[in-house]
Parts: structure tokens; C-alpha cells; sequence
């Protein structure tokens, strides 16, 4: 493939695919904003005690590469939880819901938790893992291996009978 790169060319040869909002319902509890009537001074906001449910409509995006990097260059991993946050929700018309990453900063953590959550759930981080088999001194899968080693090595000193062998290594067998 010689000349110009083209969008359609990259699109054709599956290097840039489209990457639509995903509409999450998320449910959090809160306390809300009291009437400003009732704040002890007119410029600090003051939260009721009562805490408040709803369901809360959010668009988002999966990562890309270019959001891959900027979280693996944040500080810390809270800085890279509100990077997602400001990378990646979105109102349903497509715009930012968090347009600049100050403004994630002031998210509330009532909020940040589910958020963060559908984020993570999204993009496929923090599932249950796979286990895999502990791993010994020298490397080995498992201590079954090295079990079944050594059961193979009496068994061909010791007399075979019609009825022994067992089914260790198929029950072990990935």
C-alpha cells in the first residue's frame, strides 16, 4: 500500500474502528444541595443529611489507545480514575460531560464509586480473574505435576495390578 493514507484505508484494514456511546444506568444515593435559604454563608454550599436516590443516565466510551496512554503516565491511580471519568462520559448527544479534568475533580464520591464501576465493567477491568495453578520453587505449574511425576516414577518400580492406575491427570489436565 503506497500514497496517502486515507481514514477509509485505515477503517478498511481494521486499524481504526468506531467506538459508539453505551448507554449505563447507574442508581447512586446522595445527600443533596440544601436550599441556598439555608446555608450557614451564602458561598459555600451546604448538603442535607437525608440521603436521596435516582437513576442516572450515562453515555460511554470504551478506552483507546490514546486513553490507554495518558492513564499509564497519571501519577497515581486515582489520577488515572478521574482521567477515565473525564475521558469517557458523555451525554447522549456526544458531548463531554466532564469537559475539562478539574471539573471530574469536583465529582462527588456518591458518584465517582458507581461511575467508575460501569467504567471499569465496560472496559473489562477488575472481573473476577482466572485462577491459575500456584506455581512451585523451580517453576512448575502446580505441586499436582510434580505429584504425578513422582507416581509415575514408583509406578514403574512397583508391579502393575489390573486395578491400579487413577485419573489424576486428566482431572489435572487444563
Amino acid at each position: 500500500m503506497t500514497g496517502q493514507v486515507t481514514l477509509g484505508q485505515l477503517q478498511a484494514l481494521g486499524l481504526v474502528s468506531a467506538n459508539p456511546l453505551v448507554r449505563r444506568e447507574i442508581n447512586i444515593q446522595f445527600h443533596p444541595l440544601k436550599p441556598k435559604e439555608q446555608w450557614a454563608d451564602p458561598e459555600t454550599e451546604e448538603l442535607a443529611e437525608d440521603l436521596e436516590s435516582a437513576a442516572m443516565e450515562v453515555f460511554l466510551r470504551r478506552f483507546t489507545a490514546a486513553d490507554r496512554i495518558a492513564f499509564s503516565e497519571a501519577k497515581t491511580q486515582e489520577d488515572a480514575a478521574y482521567l477515565a471519568i473525564h475521558r469517557t462520559v458523555f451525554t447522549a448527544e456526544g458531548d463531554r460531560v466532564f469537559p475539562t479534568l478539574d471539573l471530574a475533580y469536583g465529582l462527588d464520591l456518591m458518584m465517582f464509586a458507581p461511575l467508575v464501576k460501569e467504567i471499569r465493567d465496560l472496559n473489562g477491568i477488575g472481573g473476577p480473574k482466572k485462577k491459575s495453578p500456584p506455581k512451585t520453587k523451580h517453576g512448575a505449574s502446580s505441586r499436582s505435576s510434580s505429584a504425578r511425576r513422582s507416581k509415575k516414577s514408583s509406578s514403574a518400580s512397583a508391579p502393575k495390578s489390573s486395578t491400579s492406575g487413577s485419573n489424576t491427570e486428566s482431572a489435572t489436565a487444563p
